[in-house]
C-alpha cells in the first residue's frame, strides 16, 4: 500500500520509505544561482496554481474568493479545456511502479480529444515557467511508466505527455513530450540515486 507524507514530502510503500521522482532526476536541473527568496516565491505560487487547478476540477474551488494574480491563470486552464476538449480522470494521483521501487504524484490524467495530435489517454504536468523543461519529459515518463504499470490493462494506458503553463494573460503554453529518452534517462537516474543510497551518499 502507498502512503505519502504531506509535511516531509515522502512515500512509503507498505511502510518502507521509496525515492520520489522528483528526488531521483533532482541532478537534472542546477537552481543554485536562483536567490532563496524567488525559489520560495515560485515554489508557492506553484503550488497554488496546482490546487486552484485540482478544487477547479473536483467542483470545489471558490472563484469568487480568488486572489487578482491566479485569476487569469484559471482563465487560461479554462481556455485549455475548451480548446483541447480536455477532460480528467484522474487528478492529483499518487503512483508507485513497483518494479523499479519509486513513488510520485502525477498532475493530471484525462483525454484531448480536441487535439488531434495527442490521441488517447495522456498526462499533462502543470509548470509554473519551465514547461517546456527537458527534464520534465524525463519526470513525466516516470509518471507514465508507473500509471501504465499500476493500471496494467484494466484502463487505456498513457500515451502521450506534455507540459503545461497558464500564463498571467489568460493564455497557457503547451510543450508535448516525444523523446523515446526520456525512460531510459529517468533510469540513469535512477541506478545513480540507488548507488548513493547504498554507499551513504544522499
Amino acid at each position: 500500500m502507498l502512503t505519502f507524507n504531506e509535511d516531509r514530502h515522502e512515500y512509503f510503500w507498505d511502510g518502507k520509505i521509496v525515492p520520489s521522482v522528483t528526488k531521483i532526476i533532482a541532478p537534472l536541473s542546477d537552481y543554485s544561482h536562483i536567490q532563496s527568496g524567488v525559489m520560495e516565491k515560485a515554489r508557492a505560487e506553484g503550488n497554488a496554481i496546482h490546487h486552484m487547478v485540482e478544487w477547479f476540477e473536483d467542483g470545489v474551488l471558490d472563484e469568487a474568493n480568488l486572489p487578482a494574480w491566479m485569476r487569469p491563470r484559471l482563465a487560461a486552464w479554462k481556455k485549455f479545456k475548451a480548446e483541447s476538449g480536455w477532460e480528467t480522470d484522474a487528478c492529483e494521483k499518487r503512483l508507485y511502479h513497483k518494479q523499479f521501487g519509486y513513488a510520485g504524484t502525477c498532475d493530471l490524467c484525462g483525454t484531448a480529444p480536441k487535439f488531434p495530435k495527442l490521441k488517447g489517454r495522456g498526462i499533462v504536468d502543470l509548470k509554473r515557467s519551465l514547461y517546456d523543461d527537458p527534464a520534465t519529459g524525463v519526470q513525466t515518463a516516470a509518471y507514465a511508466e508507473a500509471e501504465n504499470h499500476m493500471q496494467g490493462r484494466h484502463v487505456m494506458l498513457i500515451n502521450w505527455r506534455a507540459g503545461l503553463k497558464l500564463n498571467d494573460d489568460g493564455r497557457y503554453r503547451l510543450h508535448q513530450f516525444k523523446s523515446k529518452a526520456d525512460w531510459p534517462t529517468f533510469l540513469a537516474c535512477l541506478t545513480v540515486h540507488r548507488f548513493k543510497e547504498q554507499h551513504g551518499r544522499l
